[in-house]
């Protein structure tokens, strides 16, 4: 499914000004050496990542899982 966040945000907030999303997420786990498969997802997440970062007013908070 796709989402358009920026969207999702301004309908959230209706009326009032939207100053700053914060996303929470954490990057897909990876071992040492990592697998073909954790490389593609790895690459895939990062790609949404910087999607995300580049949108106005919105902040990547990442964790660790």
């Amino acid at each position: 499914m796709r989402v358009d966040f920026e969207r999702f945000c301004t309908t959230v907030c209706g009326d009032k000004e939207r100053v700053r999303t914060y996303f929470y997420d954490c990057m897909p786990y990876r071992t040492e050496p990592a697998t073909e498969d954790e490389k593609v997802r790895y690459a895939s997440y990062c790609k949404f990542r910087d999607i995300i970062e580049g949108l106005p007013r919105f902040q990547m908070r990442l964790g660790k899982l």
